[in-house]
């Protein structure tokens, strides 16, 4: 029987290991990341160190994994936003003209 759970902890430490995988691709792609509030990035951030530290002091290395890879997507993530967001901000606060286009450097 702890062969069974074992598994079971295994398959669900990668598959909460990988859940940010694909919401890190579409923020990356559609450069759209208003979904995400900072306040839910930094309380995930504050869980996870909890919980890595808690990982640590037991030695649970699947904690210990699994916490490591959510932290290293919520950075990327919180990376991502603050980007995107001042990109945006940026962009909007220029204005173009023909007159001045040279003078900008790319």
């Amino acid at each position: 029987m702890d062969s069974i759970v074992n598994i079971l902890g295994l398959i669900g430490s990668i598959g909460i290991s990988v859940m940010l995988i694909p919401q890190i691709y579409k923020v990356y792609k559609t450069k759209i990341s208003e979904g995400f509030s900072y306040l839910f990035l930094f309380i995930n951030i504050f869980s996870g160190i909890l919980m890595l530290i808690y990982g640590i002091y037991y030695y649970l290395l699947p904690v210990m994994l699994i916490n490591s890879c959510v932290l290293l997507s919520i950075c990327i993530l919180i990376y991502l936003k603050y980007t995107i967001e001042n990109f945006k901000k940026f962009n909007n606060h220029c204005i173009i003209d023909d007159d001045n286009i040279s003078d900008i450097i790319i």
